[in-house]
């Protein structure tokens, strides 16, 4: 029987669909728990079935948690890069406010991330976004792209915001 429906002779998209829904609520089972190499495997598993999908909110769930997995392996262009894509959706389909976690996610990725023209690209995209004026980390946004000097209160107050893996603690014990 469809593991979805429970009618017997499920048509292949189901089982798929199936499939890529348990490992895709696996790999964010494994991102709640820091789980990063245990949810990538899960990811990498549903990721053979993504074009099978038809499911809007199951792909939205698969390529969020892959961002989630980009941004633990401080890969953090690409993780920026994709939680602003998501962060466009559209509000009828989302939550807004979880559109806005998705773009406050995108900016401190892309303020985490290595310097170069992309990153340059993507700071001014999400400056010029309407949606960032509201955020907590428009000051620092700000100075970022326009490549102004960021004053300690600013650097500790984002600092506090970071999760544990977005900090990498140097020999001398900052960050």
């Amino acid at each position: 029987p469809c593991p979805t429906t429970g009618t017997p002779g499920a048509p292949l998209v189901s089982i798929l669909t199936w499939k890529k829904l348990k490992n895709t609520l696996k790999a964010e089972l494994y991102l709640q728990e820091d789980e990063t190499v245990d949810a990538e495997n899960f990811i990498n598993r549903a990721s053979r079935f993504i074009h099978n999908v038809e499911d809007w909110a199951l792909k939205l769930r698969f390529q969020v948690s892959y961002a989630r997995i980009l941004d633990s392996k401080r890969k953090f262009l690409d993780a920026a890069l994709r939680y602003y894509e998501f962060s466009q959706s559209k509000p009828d389909e989302v939550d807004p406010d979880d559109l806005l976690e998705l773009l406050s996610k995108a900016v401190t990725c892309a303020i985490l991330a290595s310097a170069g023209p992309q990153r340059s690209r993507l700071l001014g995209t999400l400056y010029k976004d309407e949606r960032v004026k509201n955020s907590e980390y428009v000051a620092i946004l700000e100075k970022m792209y326009m490549e102004q000097l960021i004053r300690r209160p600013e650097l500790v107050q984002f600092e506090k915001s970071l999760l544990p893996h977005q900090k990498a603690v140097l020999s001398n014990g900052f960050t």
